[in-house]
C-alpha cells in the first residue's frame, strides 16, 4: 500500500488561502478536495462529498507535491497559450 503524504500546516494554509483568493469554481471544487485530504479525509470520504472519483483525489495530492499548487490552477484557453487569436476574442 502507498504511504499516504501528510501536508504540513504551511500547506494547508497555503491551501486556504489559496480558496479564499480563488474565484473560478472549477479550481475551488479542486482546491477543497485537496483540503480535505490535507486534513486527513480519506479519499473514499472526499470522492463521495465532492463526487470526484477517489483515484483523482490522489492525483489532485501529487500534484500539489509535485508542481507546488501551480497544477490546480485552470490554464488560459488554447489558443492563447498558442499566441493566436479568435474571432470571439480581442486578442490577435
Amino acid at each position: 500500500m502507498a504511504q499516504v503524504y501528510k501536508f504540513s500546516e504551511k500547506e494547508i494554509e497555503e491551501i486556504v488561502q489559496a480558496r479564499k483568493e480563488n474565484r473560478d469554481k472549477r479550481v475551488e471544487a479542486r482546491l477543497k478536495a485537496l483540503e480535505m485530504r490535507a486534513r486527513n479525509l480519506n479519499a473514499r470520504e472526499i470522492a463521495e462529498a465532492t463526487g470526484y472519483h477517489s483515484a483523482y483525489i490522489s492525483q489532485l495530492a501529487a500534484k500539489y507535491r509535485s508542481h507546488h499548487g501551480q497544477s490546480l490552477r485552470r490554464k488560459p484557453p488554447q489558443h492563447e497559450r498558442r499566441g493566436r487569436g479568435c474571432h470571439s476574442c480581442s486578442f490577435p
